[in-house]
C-alpha cells in the first residue's frame, strides 16, 4: 500500500454532479476537513456549478477543491481518476449500469472504492467477480455504505457487541416519520432507476449465489419464521411488509465472512418495513404488485423509466426532494435479537433449550435516503484511510459490517446524526409445557406418520410427513384421498400389495391423517373376524357400519351464557343422619344482550361439577335433557399478560334462552348400538348420549334396515349427512371365502365405506378352501373390483432416512456411523428388526454411561438378539436337538 500514500489526493468524489453526489460533496466539507479531496464528473461546467452551489450552502469557498474528468463510457479516465486518489466514492448509479468499471479501474491502480449500491444483484455479483482479486491486492471494495444498508448491516453489528452471548435471530423492523407538510417528489429519479433495473433483473441472483455460497453453512435452529407477508409490527403495532431492500442480503454476507474467518455462529435475520396505518401499507403493496409486473417486460420497464412520476402515484421526480423535506424526514431501525447467554465451543454446536435472552435495540437519524446515506458513504471512506489496522487483512470485496465491524465507524455515526442505543436487554421467561409420561411411553409403530407428504401438485416428496420412498404407491393413496374428499369414491376398494416392511400400513393411516378427524377410519386386521361370540359376517359389518359417519344438526332449545354465579342449595338428608343433601342449583348466566337466574335439578349439579364449571365459564344448558357442555372460559376474564393456556371464548349474544343448532359426528354403527337398548327420549342426539356398552352381541338386520330408514329420512330433511369413511382390513388374505363373498355383495351396498385391503401374500390357497389359488389369496371375482397399489422394498439409503426419523420420534441421540450400521443390517436382514433395535441400543447405551447410541451398541445387541433368517439358519444346523 506504500503507492496509495503518495497519491494527489485522498479522496475523490464520483458523479459530484448527481443528486446523491452533490450531498455527498455537501458532507465531504465537514468529514473531510482535514483530507485532500476533490470531485470527478464528466462535465467541467456541471462540476464547477456544483462547487458553487454546494459552497453557498456551506458558506465555505470551495473554488479550491480539484476537479477531475472521467466518463464512464471512458475507461482510461476512470484509470486516471482512480490513480489520482487513495479512496474513490462512486456515487454514480444505476450500478448494475455504471458500477462495474469504476470497480475495474480502483482494482487496476489499487484504489479503495465505496459506493451506496443497493442493488442486490451487484453486489453479490461483484464479490463474485472481484473479491479475490481484490484480496490480492490489498484493495477494499465497499458497496452498501448507504442506507442500504448501513443501519441494518452496522445496526446487527452492533447488538451483537452489545450482547453477552451468542445470538441467534434477529428481526429488525424500519420505520419512517415525516413532520410537517407531506411533499410528492420524495424519491430521486436515480433510486427509482435502480429500483427498476435490480427487480427485473432479480432472477439472476439465484445463480449468483450458487456459485458464490458453494461453501454450506451450519444448520442453525430454532429457525426464524418468515411472518405473514402483511403483519402487525411488535415494535409500535403497526402494519408492516417484508421489506424488499438488500438489508437482508447485506446481513447474511456479514454473517458469512464471519463464519468462514472468525468461525462465529451465524445469525438468521429478516427485515421488515412499517407504515403508518393499514391504508398506507395497502397503497405500497398495491404500487409494489404494479411495478413487479412492469419490471418483466421491456415495455414495461420503459414505461416505469419514462413515467416515473404516473407509475409512483407523484413520489418520484427528477427534482427530487426538497431539502425541508428531507430535513423533516426521520427514520428508526427497531432491532429484536434472541439468543443464548452461554456459548457453545463450536458454530457446528446444536442448542439443546429454546433462546433464553433478548435484547432489543434501534438505529435511528435523519434524511434516510440522501441525507443520512451519505454521512455513512463518507465517514466510511474516511474509515478507511484512518483505522485501515483494524479492518480485515488484505482487502477484499465486502460488506461494511465485514469491513467496519472492529473500527469507530458506529462512533462516528454517532458524532453525525446516527443514534445507535440498547431499548432493553432481559432474559427471556422459561415456558415449558408438561409432557405426559404415559403419552411418551405410547410410541406405536407408525407414530411418525403425519400425512402422505405431497406437495401441492399432488407430487410425493422424497422425506415428508413420515413417510419414505414408495414415491408411485403414495402418488396412487394421495388420488384416492382425493376421490374420497370430493365423495366419488364410495362403495370401492383398494389394496395394498407388496412384500412385509414395505409400509404399506403406514399408507393406510396416512390417508386417514389426510382425511382428518371428521371422516371415519376404521382399522382392523383380517384374523379378528374368528369369533366364538359372533358371526364373521357379523363382525364384517359392524366394522363396515363403523366407516360411515353420519353429521347431524339439530336445533334445541339451550340456555347459554357466562356464569355469573354457581350456588349449590343444600337441605337436611331426608334419610336422617347428619349429612345434607343438594336439593338445587342456582346459577346465573350472562349474555351480551341480558341475564337470567336458573334454579336446576340436583342431577345437573354433578354435571357442572363433572365438566369443572365455575364462575366466568360459558356453558350452553339443554333444555330437554339437562346435558352441561362447557365451551370455555370467558374473554372477559383474560389479561394481556396471562400465561394460561386457557381456551378463551367471546360472550354469547342474543338472549341467554335460545335456539342453539347443535353438530354432532356420530357412526352408523353407534346408532345401531344404543338402538339395540334404547333408554330415555326419542330424538337421535338423545340416543346417542345415552349409549352404554353393552354385552358383545349381533345386531339383527332388521334393525340395522330401520335405523338405515331413520338416516334415510333425516338426510332427505336436510337435518343429518352422511360421511363416507375408510374401513382397513390388513391382512386380508386372512379372510375366508364366506368373508370374501360377503364383501362382494356389500361393497354393491347403497350405503358403503371405502374399503382399503392390505396384504404381503404372493400367490397363495384362498382361505376356507383346499385347492384354490389365487393372487393374494382373494378369488379373482373380487380381486376384479380393486385398483391395486404395489409397494416395493426399500434401499438402503430409504432405510437409513427412516431410522433416523424413528430415532427422532422415539427421542433418541444416535450417532451418524451407528445409523449407518443399522442400515445394512436392515438392507441384509429386515427393516422392521433393524428399527426394534434402537430402543435396546439406547438401554445399552446408558448402561455404558453414555447419552448417544454408538455402532458399538449396536453390534452389541445384534449378537445378542437375533433376526428370522439367522434364527431359522440356527434351527436348521440344530434341528436335532428340539424336540419334534
Amino acid at each position: 500500500m506504500a503507492m496509495n500514500m503518495a497519491r494527489r489526493l485522498d479522496v475523490i468524489i464520483f458523479g459530484a454532479s448527481g443528486f446523491t453526489g452533490k450531498y455527498a460533496v455537501l458532507e465531504s466539507v465537514k468529514l473531510l476537513a482535514n483530507m485532500k479531496w476533490g470531485i470527478a464528473g464528466r462535465s467541467q461546467n456541471k462540476l464547477q456549478d456544483t462547487l458553487k452551489e454546494i459552497g453557498e450552502k456551506a458558506k465555505t469557498d470551495l473554488s479550491h477543491v480539484p476537479i477531475v474528468l472521467a466518463d464512464v463510457n471512458n475507461q482510461d479516465s476512470l484509470i486516471n481518476m482512480a490513480r489520482d486518489c487513495r479512496v474513490v466514492v462512486n456515487c454514480c448509479g444505476p450500478y448494475r449500469l455504471y458500477g462495474e468499471p469504476v470497480l475495474k479501474a480502483c482494482l487496476a491502480e489499487r484504489t479503495h472504492h465505496v459506493d451506496v449500491s443497493g442493488e442486490p444483484q451487484f453486489l453479490e455479483g461483484m464479490q463474485l467477480k472481484y473479491h479475490e482479486a481484490a484480496k490480492e491486492r490489498g484493495v477494499y471494495l465497499i458497496s452498501a455504505c448507504g442506507f442500504d444498508s448501513i443501519p441494518a448491516d452496522m445496526g446487527t453489528v452492533f447488538l451483537e457487541q452489545q450482547f453477552d452471548g451468542v445470538v441467534n435471530s434477529v428481526e429488525s423492523y424500519i420505520v419512517s416519520k415525516q413532520t410537517g407538510r407531506r411533499e410528492l417528489g420524495a424519491i430521486h429519479y436515480g433510486t427509482w432507476a435502480s429500483a427498476v433495473h435490480a427487480v427485473a433483473n432479480m432472477s439472476e441472483v439465484g445463480e449468483i449465489r450458487r456459485k458464490l455460497f458453494a461453501k454450506k453453512m451450519p444448520d442453525v435452529k430454532p429457525k426464524l419464521p418468515e411472518r405473514p407477508t402483511l403483519h402487525r409490527s411488535e415494535h409500535g403495532n403497526k402494519w408492516s411488509l417484508p421489506f424488499q431492500g438488500a438489508d437482508r442480503s447485506c446481513v447474511a454476507r456479514t454473517q458469512r465472512f464471519f463464519y468462514e474467518t472468525e468461525n462465529k455462529r451465524p445469525l438468521q435475520m429478516r427485515a421488515y418495513i412499517s407504515f403508518g396505518g393499514l391504508a398506507e401499507a395497502l397503497a405500497v403493496s398495491f404500487v409494489g404488485a404494479i411495478f413487479w409486473l412492469m419490471v418483466k417486460t421491456n415495455f414495461g420497464r420503459q414505461m416505469l423509466l419514462n413515467h416515473p412520476k404516473l407509475f409512483s402515484f407523484g413520489m418520484v421526480s427528477h427534482e427530487g426532494p426538497s431539502d425541508q423535506s428531507m430535513n423533516n424526514t426521520h427514520f428508526a431501525l427497531y432491532f429484536e435479537g434472541k439468543g443464548w447467554e452461554e456459548k457453545l465451543a463450536s458454530p457446528e454446536d446444536k442448542y439443546t433449550t429454546p433462546p433464553n435472552k433478548v435484547i432489543r435495540t434501534k438505529v435511528a437519524g435523519t434524511n434516510p435516503g440522501y441525507g443520512a446515506t451519505c454521512v455513512a458513504l463518507v465517514l466510511c471512506a474516511r474509515t478507511i484511510l484512518q483505522e485501515s489496522d483494524k479492518m480485515p487483512g488484505g482487502g477484499g470485496y465486502l460488506t461494511p459490517g465485514a469491513a467496519f465491524a472492529k473500527t469507530n465507524l458506529i462512533n462516528e455515526l454517532c458524532k453525525n446524526g446516527f443514534t445507535f442505543e440498547v431499548l432493553s436487554q432481559s432474559k427471556l421467561m422459561k415456558i415449558e409445557e408438561v409432557k405426559s409420561t404415559v403419552k411418551t411411553q405410547r410410541i406405536a409403530a407408525h407414530s411418525h406418520v403425519k400425512g402422505l407428504g405431497l406437495d401441492e401438485n399432488g407430487v410425493p416428496l422424497q422425506m415428508a410427513s413420515g413417510l419414505v420412498g414408495q414415491k408411485d404407491a403414495r402418488e396412487a393413496a394421495g388420488v384416492v384421498v382425493d376421490l374420497i374428499k370430493s365423495k366419488k369414491m364410495s362403495g370401492r376398494a383398494l389394496l395394498l400389495a407388496g412384500p412385509p416392511g414395505t409400509g404399506k400400513t403406514a399408507i393406510a393411516l396416512a390417508i386417514a391423517q389426510e382425511l382428518g378427524n371428521k371422516v371415519p377410519f376404521c382399522p382392523m386386521v383380517g384374523s379378528e373376524v374368528f369369533s366364538s361370540e359372533i358371526k364373521k359376517t357379523e363382525v364384517l359389518m359392524e366394522n363396515f357400519r363403523r366407516s360411515i359417519g353420519l353429521r347431524i344438526r339439530e336445533t334445541k332449545e339451550v340456555y347459554e351464557g357466562e356464569v355469573t354465579e354457581l350456588t349449590p342449595v343444600e337441605t337436611e338428608n331426608p334419610m336422617g343422619g347428619y349429612g345434607k343433601t343438594i336439593s338445587n342449583v342456582v346459577i346465573g348466566l350472562k349474555t351480551a344482550k341480558g341475564t337470567k337466574q336458573l334454579k336446576l335439578d340436583p342431577s345437573i349439579y354433578e354435571t357442572l361439577q363433572r365438566e369443572k364449571v365455575e364462575v366466568g365459564d360459558v356453558i350452553y344448558i339443554e333444555a330437554n335433557s339437562g346435558a352441561v357442555k362447557r365451551q370455555g372460559r370467558s374473554d372477559n376474564f383474560a389479561t394481556e399478560f396471562d400465561l394460561e393456556t386457557e381456551e378463551y371464548v367471546p360472550l354469547p349474544k342474543g338472549e341467554v334462552h335460545k335456539k342453539k343448532e347443535v353438530v354432532q359426528d356420530v357412526t352408523l354403527h353407534d346408532l345401531d348400538a344404543a338402538n339395540a337398548r334404547p333408554q330415555g327420549g326419542q330424538d337421535v342426539l338423545s340416543i346417542v348420549g345415552q349409549m352404554m356398552k353393552p354385552k358383545k352381541t349381533e345386531i339383527t338386520d332388521k334393525l340395522r334396515t330401520e335405523i338405515n330408514k331413520i338416516v334415510n329420512k333425516y338426510i332427505d330433511q336436510g337435518i343429518a349427512e352422511l360421511v363416507p369413511g375408510v374401513l382397513f382390513i390388513d391382512e386380508v388374505h386372512m379372510l375366508d371365502l364366506e368373508c370374501f363373498t360377503y364383501l362382494h355383495k356389500s361393497l354393491e351396498s347403497a350405503i358403503a365405506p371405502i374399503v382399503i385391503f392390505a396384504t404381503n401374500r404372493g400367490r397363495c390357497v384362498i382361505r376356507g378352501t383346499d385347492d384354490i389359488i389365487s393372487p393374494h389369496g382373494i378369488p379373482l371375482d373380487l380381486l376384479d373390483r380393486l385398483l391395486i397399489v404395489r409397494t416395493a422394498p426399500y434401499n438402503m439409503s430409504e432405510m437409513e432416512q427412516i431410522i433416523r426419523l424413528r430415532a427422532q420420534t422415539e427421542g433418541l441421540n444416535v450417532e451418524d456411523a451407528a445409523i449407518q450400521a443399522l442400515s445394512e443390517i436392515g438392507s441384509n436382514t429386515t427393516l422392521r428388526y433393524a428399527v426394534q433395535l434402537l430402543t435396546p441400543a439406547n438401554q445399552t447405551s446408558k448402561v455404558n454411561g453414555r447419552t448417544q447410541i454408538t455402532k458399538d451398541d449396536i453390534m452389541d445387541v445384534h449378537s445378542l438378539f437375533l433376526d428370522a433368517k439367522r434364527s431359522a439358519k440356527f434351527l436348521q444346523e440344530e434341528n436335532t436337538k428340539y424336540m419334534m
